[in-house]
């Protein structure tokens, strides 16, 4: 039996680092703690870069960086999966995006995805578990990860790994939406169509 636990975008930058430098690289996870524990694999969108000393983006500058501590309490939360597949990851440049790679392998988080193409054929295009094939996908712009290329790869994986259940992580929609776009629901069949066994959308 394996288990798995679905999470959203993870954005540890801004008021958050300033409430964990205040009280702990714990703190954004201490309530939900027990509720990761036990499960085999805990799967979130990793919302942006980890760099040392990051810029503060002051104002309403939409960008986030987060400094390498904040791993710590990603690893105490017994988060092992991260997408890097989203529109922040890269708000410090190709430089920063390898940078966060390297911060990740130190800490022993595996992660998969792209921001800015389609990783069919490259390293850590997908995560594979005995039972499980995870794959993750940017849509926040739709020029970003083409159609047809999040549906080439979904059938890839299948043909790959017959048997195994076929995880789709994708982040996309429109800012504070309670709802999905009808475009974003033909895609989601699409995808299942093509051998996905669970859409997760954020």
């Amino acid at each position: 039996v394996e288990t798995i636990l679905l999470a959203g975008d993870m954005m540890l930058g801004r008021g958050i680092a300033g409430l964990s430098e205040k009280n702990g690289v714990y703190y954004p996870f201490q309530k939900i703690g027990q509720l990761l524990r036990g499960v085999d694999v805990v799967f979130a969108n990793l919302e942006g870069p980890v760099v040392e000393n990051p810029p503060e983006f002051l104002g309403d500058k939409l960008q986030f960086a987060f400094p390498p501590r904040v791993l710590e309490g990603v690893t105490w939360s017994k988060i092992n999966l991260v997408s890097l597949a989203n529109n922040h990851v890269t708000d410090r440049g190709a430089e920063g995006l390898q940078e966060t790679k390297n911060w990740l392998d130190k800490y022993q988080i595996h992660y998969i995805g792209n921001p800015l193409y389609s990783s069919q054929n490259k390293a850590n295009s997908y995560f594979s578990t005995e039972h499980s094939v995870f794959l993750a996908f940017n849509r926040v712009l739709p020029f970003v990860h083409r159609e047809e290329e999040i549906i080439r790869e979904i059938r890839a994986a299948k043909i790959d790994s017959p048997g195994k259940f076929i995880i789709v992580s994708i982040h996309w929609g429109e800012e504070y939406q309670l709802k999905s776009s009808s475009s974003q629901r033909e895609l989601a069949r699409r995808m299942i169509a093509a051998g996905a066994d669970i859409v997760v959308g954020h």
